[in-house]
């Protein structure tokens, strides 16, 4: 992991941003609750129960501070990785996000659409519907 060691030099995050994210069972998590706050996010919400492999949630990052013993597990079909002495964090659902073909969002809101799809407004709620 290289640079991952240099990490220890320094302080934990005070805080992290929700992000929006899809599930995946692909990308490298370490942990179990807490993870390494440099795990993949997608793939940790699928472990932690929080999205199914292709839905996309906006998800909450809880600072765990330093942590010495990330433990190794397999949950809902994504295998985490032991690690020790690193910043970590734990997870939380803000919402799901479920605009059909929506292809990025700016926290809950869809602000484009997949190739072939065009972002309207619908009675007060964003779609994305095919051109």
């Amino acid at each position: 992991k290289g640079s991952r060691n240099l990490r220890i030099l320094q302080t934990c995050p005070s805080s992290y941003s929700d992000v929006t994210v899809t599930g995946t069972t692909g990308g490298s998590v370490w942990g179990s609750s807490p993870y390494t706050d440099d795990s993949s996010l997608g793939a940790v919400a699928v472990h932690a129960g929080l999205l199914q492999v292709g839905q996309t949630g906006l998800i909450r990052r809880y600072v765990y501070g330093y942590y010495s013993s990330y433990t190794a597990s397999t949950r809902n079909g994504v295998t985490t990785m032991s690690y020790s002495g690193f910043c970590g964090i734990t997870v939380g659902l803000v919402s799901i996000l479920s605009v059909s073909n929506c292809s990025s969002y700016s926290g809950s809101t869809c602000v484009s659409c997949n190739y072939g799809y065009s972002l309207t407004s619908s009675a007060g709620t964003q779609v994305c519907v095919r051109t």
